[in-house]
């Protein structure tokens, strides 16, 4: 077992100050439906409900857009404007109508599954990169980064931000009053509903647009869990006859958001951590009481969140127990105090 001990470093210098855009494609997965709908509540339940569990860790971004009932909002309406169709549920992969129904929706989920994971549409011509800052007062920095890579001769490309709820508890027909809603189109988060324009056609090959908006306010309230929210930035393309599509994505859970803050970071003084020999579980150790930490963040050297969940803590000791394998290389461990947050680096063998 060997023992590292973290030095403090400042996080922004490595995760804030460049807005790094791949040509990552991700694929969308629409579903167009509403809380009276019984069949959105039974084969159209079952076949959403698969897709996000099966293609969790896939590029992929399934939502729920209600275009009518109690959990339709300005946002639904105004995305429902792209898909549209007549009755539902209606499942759309990118702008095509997959055209689900009780017989073929099993089908149609092994095709979708089997398309996003292919590497046939895994690079994009226009990349999309989304980061999140959290204010001290709770509100949102929101960082996007727009990359052609080749030359486009055609449309207009517009960006739009969307909050999404994955733990809507709300009425769905055949599945209850305490049905638990996912993927669920909550609002837009900036005025523009079907996005801001960051390109016009002739588009160079390299061309990077860089966007930010500032103290953005979710509207979550002080008990909602921001880990159940999720913020998509959604490139949409136009052509000269006013047809939106989808082109790319990213998204990020509202819980990866870095925190600003640069004064009286912590509460918590010096962290000495060790790293277990397995490389599954971090034990903090501390001059402080550690049941100040309140949040914690753990990424790899290119900012990507690495799944962990905090133990018990208990005086002035704590464990973290990190539920993805470590590839060799550095690590950083944010640890979030009631005044702000410290960030330790580490190294995985």
């Amino acid at each position: 077992m060997k023992q590292i001990i973290f030095t403090l470093l400042i996080f922004s210098t490595l995760y804030l100050s460049g807005q790094e855009v791949t040509n990552r494609q991700f694929q969308l997965i629409t579903k167009r439906t509403a809380d009276w709908c019984p069949k959105c509540g039974e084969y159209g339940w079952e076949l959403f409900k698969n897709l996000e569990k099966n293609l969790k860790e896939e590029n992929a971004l399934i939502w729920a857009i209600h275009y009518s009932g109690n959990l339709k909002n300005d946002a639904t309406i105004a995305v429902d404007e792209i898909f549209g169709g007549f009755g539902q549920p209606i499942f759309w992969l990118d702008d095509a109508d997959l055209l689900v129904d009780v017989d073929n929706y099993k089908e149609i989920q092994t095709f979708v599954e089997d398309l996003v994971m292919s590497p046939l549409f895994s690079e994009a011509y226009i990349g999309v990169s989304l980061n999140l800052e959290q204010n001290t007062d709770n509100t949102y920095n929101i960082k996007a980064g727009v990359k052609s890579f080749i030359d486009l001769q055609a449309n207009e490309y517009n960006l739009g931000i969307y909050l999404i709820n994955d733990s809507l508890v709300a009425y769905q027909q055949s599945v209850g009053f305490d049905a638990v809603h996912s993927g669920v189109l909550t609002k837009s988060l900036i005025p523009e509903m079907l996005g801001k324009t960051v390109f016009k056609a002739p588009i160079a090959n390299g061309r990077l647009e860089n966007l930010e908006w500032k103290n953005v306010d979710l509207g979550l309230s002080p008990t909602e869990n921001a880990a159940n929210y999720r913020i998509a930035a959604i490139l949409w393309s136009k052509d000269a006859e006013g047809a939106t599509r989808f082109f790319n994505a990213d998204v990020k859970n509202v819980s990866e958001a870095m925190v600003t803050s640069t004064y009286d970071v912590s509460l918590i003084d010096e962290v000495k951590l060790t790293l277990n020999g397995a490389q599954n579980q971090l034990f903090l150790e501390s001059g402080d009481d550690v049941s100040n930490i309140i949040k914690t963040n753990l990424v790899n050297i290119n900012g990507q969140s690495i799944a962990h969940q905090m133990g018990n803590k208990q005086g002035f000791s704590a464990n973290v127990d990190i539920l993805e394998t470590l590839t060799p290389g550095v690590y950083y461990l944010q640890l979030q105090g009631l005044r702000g947050s410290k960030t330790y680096s580490f190294l995985a063998k």
